[in-house]
């Protein structure tokens, strides 16, 4: 997500972007994802790019693929339900609730208040390297027993 200024009564504004970025050894895990998004709206199929679409991005300097999704229907209808059926483990988990959180903001139009963008804020400013590791709980997979 961003949150960036603006000229409206908030002075900010905030757009829902997800991302991902993987080693380039990756990049044809990330183009089957952004096809697989693309492929599922309609509108992509019958006209020429909007730039909305999800797309891959490689940096040959730094050995990565980053796939990004700015389009917030395809977040909601495809992204989510994704990676809900087939969770994200680790920590990374805990960000993609939190994006979900703000993802649910957005739609009910709660960004748009005072209260709404303070709650948007905050999530944000606890994601990622932000997160504070020492209360966090992951979701690291199905646990195995103990063999003892």
């Amino acid at each position: 997500m961003a949150i960036e200024k603006s000229t409206n009564k908030l002075g900010k504004r905030v757009r829902l972007i997800f991302g991902t970025n993987l080693h380039i050894r990756d990049k044809g895990l990330l183009i089957g994802m952004a096809n697989y998004i693309n492929a599922l709206n309609p509108v992509f199929n019958n006209l020429e790019s909007s730039g909305k679409e999800a797309n891959v991005h490689s940096s040959e300097k730094y050995n990565t693929v980053l796939l990004q999704i700015k389009n917030n229907f395809d977040i909601e209808n495809k992204v989510i339900p994704f990676f809900d059926k087939y969770p994200i483990l680790g920590i990374k988990s805990l960000d993609f609730a939190d994006f979900k959180k703000v993802a649910e903001l957005v739609k009910t139009k709660e960004h748009l208040t005072a209260e709404g963008l303070s709650k948007i804020i905050q999530i944000a400013e606890g994601m990622n390297l932000s997160r504070n590791l020492d209360s966090a709980r992951i979701n690291s997979g199905p646990t195995l027993p103990n063999p003892n």
